[in-house]
């Protein structure tokens, strides 16, 4: 979910596509996604996991290939297969399971 979008980016999309739906507006139009979207393709969504002002998960080669869709790590310089971090208590909520983001310091199954 690598596409911040809606209201203060509190969630973030799959796709850089937003879903079509004419009674809603231009902010479901089907166009690019962005921080006016109020809606994402297909419905593949999740909430910002940290709430509000998430950013746009990229990593410095550009947009994380389609089998590696999740940015991680110092400046976003690796992708994940999964949405999810491991588990390595050690590492505290860098590692702990929960949803990838760029302070994640490992990837799920990797």
């Amino acid at each position: 979910y690598p596409y911040a979008y809606h209201t203060k980016n509190g969630f973030c999309c799959a796709f850089n596509k937003e879903e079509n739906i004419p009674s809603k507006g231009e902010g479901c139009d089907g166009s690019v996604i962005h921080p006016g979207s109020a809606c994402c393709f297909n419905q593949s969504y999740i909430r910002c996991p940290s709430g509000i002002h998430c950013t746009n998960y990229f990593y410095p080669g550009g947009q994380c290939p389609s089998n590696y869709p999740y940015a991680y790590h110092t400046n976003n310089g690796y992708c994940c297969a999964f949405n999810k971090e491991n588990y390595h208590p050690s590492q505290g909520e860098r590692c702990d399971g929960s949803v990838i983001h760029p302070g994640s310091v490992c990837c799920f199954n990797h």
